[in-house]
């Protein structure tokens, strides 16, 4: 709350009163970007302590994501990368590399010598250095992975200010699809739910839409999805994050939705409902022509960009309800001077039929008295 008092009963004036509502909003604006951002770390922080509390899921991951050589061999004609795998044959002798919470990652594999057959101390040394490889490479694991999340922190800031620059929701996608930077997914569309009076879900309109200038065109501005149409497409109603790698060999696709697909060409896509609150409020959908299968990095950025895109939204949303609030109270002012003017009933009349049809840009507009029947 933002209070001024002054000594001198009404010595604020209305600009005064406006400048410090203007001042207000500023300061709220500025107070949930920094919530926002402090939301992301956090969220980042966590998926961290997840990687290093679950070794099995975040090795998995690196090595989908990362471009890791297969390993190294020593011989006597020195040291060379392993191709396509290197068979362990039986008298080798073979040590497991084992990382935090006993998972497998690699092997330690030592020809044995016939004349000098490996001995349990050879074994039991083999060992000591098998784990502290794996200490290493575990290290070097989550070192890596903490400079992905670190560069992605940054990003998130960069984009969050780019957030603050934008004026209008066309260049919001812009810039959401500039910092995924996903080259197979060339359009997209941001969709605003409609709710019933009974506050259930019962349309959503295109109020923005993206594309990089290749293949099929997104849906245009404007273009109301029905409860029906939403039915076939069950994923923009969804409240979780959705990725689909490939749409046409996808079993969670059902036939009438992968019919719509096809039609519209869309073979990768990526949902992501928008919630302010409790309450969703918006989508956005990805589209890509050809599959494509998103990284750990595009869907962890994609869904760390809900909570900023959802206050985007939402504040234009309120900005042009207050503008054509604003208009239409103009409006009426204006149609309520001419009206005041007016010397005569007949004259009344007139200008109210046809002030009014010019407002609303309606083809027929009919103002007139009430007349009892004639008995």
């Amino acid at each position: 709350m933002l209070d001024v008092q002054s000594d001198q009963p009404g010595a604020l004036t209305e600009d005064d009163r406006l400048l410090l509502e203007g001042l207000c909003g500023q300061i709220a604006v500025a107070i949930e970007q920094t919530r926002l951002r402090q939301e992301m770390t956090e969220r980042l922080d966590e998926v961290n302590r997840l990687y290093q509390s679950m070794s099995r899921e975040g090795w998995k991951t690196y090595r989908r994501n990362a471009n890791l050589p297969i390993g190294f061999v020593f011989d006597q004609a020195g040291t060379r990368p392993v191709e396509d795998g290197l068979p362990i044959e039986e008298n080798y002798a073979n040590i497991p590399m084992r990382v935090l919470g006993g998972e497998v990652v690699g092997s330690l594999a030592i020809a044995n010598d016939p004349d000098q057959p490996t001995s349990d101390e050879d074994y039991a040394f083999l060992q000591q250095v098998s784990d502290q490889i794996a200490l290493a490479l575990e290290s070097a694991r989550l070192s890596a992975q903490t400079q992905t999340a670190l560069a992605q922190t940054e990003k998130l800031s960069e984009v969050s200010l780019r957030f603050a620059q934008t004026s209008n929701l066309q260049e919001l996608l812009v810039v959401v699809n500039q910092a995924l930077g996903i080259p197979a997914v060339n359009r997209s569309l941001l969709g605003v739910s409609n709710y019933s009076s009974e506050d259930e879900l019962e349309s959503i309109d295109i109020v923005a839409n993206w594309w990089n200038g290749s293949g099929t065109e997104p849906s245009e501005i404007g273009r109301h999805y029905t409860l029906e149409t939403l039915n076939v497409l069950p994923m923009l109603k969804s409240n979780t994050t959705i990725f689909f790698n490939d749409t046409f060999n996808d079993e969670r696709i059902n036939s009438s939705t992968k019919q719509m697909f096809i039609r519209q060409n869309i073979r990768a896509a990526a949902v992501l409902p928008l919630f302010l609150g409790a309450r969703q409020i918006g989508v956005l959908f990805l589209e890509a022509e050809e599959p494509h299968e998103f990284t750990l990095d595009e869907i962890r950025l994609f869904a760390a960009l809900a909570p900023q895109i959802a206050t985007v939204l939402e504040n234009r949303i309120q900005f042009e309800r207050a503008q054509k609030q604003a208009e239409r109270e103009t409006t009426l002012n204006i149609i309520s001077q001419k009206i005041q003017s007016a010397t005569t009933v007949e004259a009344v009349l007139q200008i109210a039929a046809r002030e009014l049809g010019h407002a609303l840009g309606a083809p027929m507009t009919v103002a007139q008295l009430s007349m009892k029947d004639k008995e």
